[in-house]
């Protein structure tokens, strides 16, 4: 008898999905063990071969393993185990059988992903050009690592959204010859669009960390990191639960947290946003732009201008 994973999940009433943006191929994905993780990260494989975890990274030879740490007093029937232990390698056994394992699906996207970031071109004229025209410090876009799309990214400028650590694991491109955004695919990106928040990284080697800005787009944020304000941005206009989670685990709950909106977002929208912030951070407090759409259009004199707001009401 095969171990058979959904029936034991639904016999066991533990949550779990079948398809949607964190489910791998041939995978169910359900809420991991090993860290708090309420966007169901874990993923089992279906034959029981294997285990991975898109969020902490965890990965055994095993799913029943994982299964054990969600229900220790539910024991699985000797024979049960005994059937998966002939099939697959467990834990303990000789490294050599461990190598034969196939090639993890997150291995593989980490390896295609790569290889598509390195295609791309550092800035060249085009690109510093572009930046030039919407008032960015084209040195600073430089050590950032922008770059210059091709294929279906061509006459584009690509801004890499990267972990905490450093690692770009997903970007976005914007034509520089009319206003479109294009995200990397979910299925092609190391982490999803929707867990991340750009200038994250760049935000956290800042030494005094007493307040960070949230903003709306990536343009938005660079113009303010550039000017040595510690911004992230959403990507997108509503904040996710992964992202909300992000920078709580980066920042602690006493850092002031500014919101800078877009400027057609409503007050209604405004105080939703800092209600949803407010669970996580003592602190919240939105910041209206006034004259122009979004802070990425802000001068050089307005930019200098709120930064001095901004230290003077953390001191």
């Amino acid at each position: 008898m095969k171990f058979d994973i959904i029936s034991y999940l639904d016999s066991t009433g533990i949550s779990y999905r079948e398809k949607g943006k964190n489910v791998m191929k041939e995978h169910v994905a359900i809420a991991c063990p090993l860290h708090e993780d309420k966007s169901a990260h874990m993923n089992l494989r279906v034959d029981g071969s294997h285990s991975y975890c898109l969020n902490c990274g965890h990965q055994l030879f095993d799913s029943v393993k994982i299964l054990r740490l969600l229900n220790p007093n539910d024991e699985l029937s000797v024979r049960e185990c005994m059937e998966i232990m002939s099939q697959f390698p467990w834990e303990g056994e000789v490294e050599e059988q461990k190598k034969d394992v196939v090639q993890s699906e997150q291995e593989k996207r980490v390896k295609a992903f790569n290889e598509l970031w390195d295609s791309f071109r550092p800035l060249g004229s085009m690109g510093r050009k572009y930046l030039e025209s919407r008032g960015h410090n084209v040195m600073y876009a430089d050590r950032f690592g922008l770059r210059e799309g091709i294929g279906k990214y061509d006459w584009c400028v690509v801004l890499p959204v990267k972990d905490q650590l450093g690692n770009v694991v997903s970007f976005k491109s914007r034509s520089v010859g009319k206003k479109v955004y294009k995200n990397c695919p979910d299925d092609e990106s190391i982490m999803f669009v929707g867990d991340c928040l750009f200038g994250l990284y760049e935000s956290l080697r800042k030494t005094d960390r007493k307040y960070i800005v949230v903003v709306e787009g990536e343009f938005d944020a660079l113009k303010l990191l550039e000017n040595g304000i510690p911004a992230v941005a959403l990507m997108k206009k509503v904040m996710t639960q992964g992202q909300r989670e992000l920078l709580l685990y980066c920042f602690k709950p006493d850092v002031t947290v500014f919101l800078a909106l877009d400027s057609d977002v409503s007050d209604r929208e405004r105080w939703e946003r800092e209600q949803e912030l407010s669970v996580y951070f003592n602190m919240v407090k939105s910041v209206h732009i006034c004259g122009v759409k979004d802070t990425g259009e802000l001068s050089q004199e307005d930019v200098e201008r709120l930064k001095s707001c901004l230290d003077g009401f953390v001191l």
